[in-house]
């Protein structure tokens, strides 16, 4: 939860096989490797919440991991943060959009260079509650086409709401 202690849920083997098999097949569908490297921030306890010095990460050599703890995102430590993801070198960051937002932000705001990724997938792509990549946000996706052919749409719908007209 929001206090720095996370819940407590019971997980089963065969949930936690599911997850660990959706959350694959997630990587797979977005072009990562099983050797690629990835940086988290979740829930989980990385470092203790009472910790105020970095790092606020550990590296899970097995998975070629770089885990991030999420009660740490401040603007006093973010600096920290964008050095070791930038050192590590990831090809995805797995998180939740709350934390991707906090970061991205920072960079922004900052004017710092931005770290290069394959993908970034968040908790509702890795239960398959939606696609991957293939999708462009209106008015917000990297690229120009995708951009020229929103407006292109928002001009012919204002053009026919013009020259509509509707008695009442």
């Amino acid at each position: 939860g929001s206090t720095g202690t996370p819940l407590r849920i019971p997980i089963y083997l065969e949930g936690r096989q599911a997850n660990y098999a959706f959350f694959e097949r997630a990587k797979r569908w977005a072009g990562i490797a099983e050797k690629d490297k990835g940086v988290t921030f979740a829930g989980r306890v990385i470092v203790s919440p009472e910790s105020n010095k970095p790092p606020f990460w550990r590296h899970n050599y097995f998975n070629n991991n770089l885990q991030c703890s999420s009660y740490h995102l401040s603007d006093k430590n973010l600096f920290y943060y964008y050095k070791a993801i930038r050192n590590f070198k990831p090809d995805f960051i797995d998180s939740y959009p709350s934390s991707i937002y906090i970061l991205a932000n920072f960079l922004k705001e900052n004017k710092l260079p931005q770290i290069s990724l394959k993908a970034v997938i968040n908790l509702a792509v890795s239960c398959g509650v939606v696609p991957t990549k293939g999708l462009p946000l209106p008015f917000i996706s990297y690229g120009g086409t995708s951009l020229v052919m929103d407006l292109i749409s928002v001009g012919i719908i204002l053009n026919i709401s013009a020259r509509s007209q509707i008695d009442y």
